[in-house]
């Protein structure tokens, strides 16, 4: 479902402001691979409307969410389409690895520009490791979390987090 009034394709006026057709920008990625600090430093840039810096919200990653979930996200993710701004921004690490992204993002923001951030995988996962293990959410030695996590071995975080902090 496509949302026309979310994002114009000209110059509209809306109770009184002018508003200026505004491009989504997505940042997809994996974890640990600079997403956040990417997302942030662009957020600060002029002409770019940061979304809600809600982590990984997930609204564009999976098609059993009902449309008016994704609707009211964007509407919110879009809500600031002042004559300044030219971008809203948006990231998630979730959407890398989700199938269903990139219809979703077809179909709802066909418009959009989409950043896709990669690192050396074996950086990656010493990075994870660290973050994890430095956060208390890893027991195990790095070895160990590796061979679980390439043998398919499913582990819950005692401690809620809004990845799985376990998939190196």
């Amino acid at each position: 479902m496509r949302i026309p009034h979310m994002i114009c394709s000209r110059e509209t006026k809306l109770k009184g402001k002018t508003l200026l057709p505004l491009t989504p920008l997505i940042i997809v990625g994996v974890q640990r691979c600079g997403t956040t600090s990417l997302a942030a430093a662009l957020g600060e840039m002029d002409g770019v409307a940061a979304g809600p810096l809600v982590p990984e919200p997930r609204a564009l990653s999976t098609s059993s969410q009902p449309v008016s979930d994704k609707s009211s996200y964007l509407r919110n993710l879009l809500r600031d389409r002042e004559t300044s701004n030219r971008f809203s921004l948006e990231k998630s690490v979730a959407y890398f690895d989700s199938g269903s992204t990139p219809g979703l993002v077809q179909e709802v923001l066909p418009d959009a520009h989409i950043i896709v951030m990669l690192r050396d995988p074996v950086e990656r996962a010493l990075s994870h490791f660290s973050y994890t293990r430095g956060n208390g959410l890893e027991q195990l030695k790095f070895a160990d979390a590796i061979r679980m996590d390439l043998e398919g071995e499913e582990r819950i975080s005692k401690i809620p987090t809004s990845m799985n902090p376990f998939s190196y």
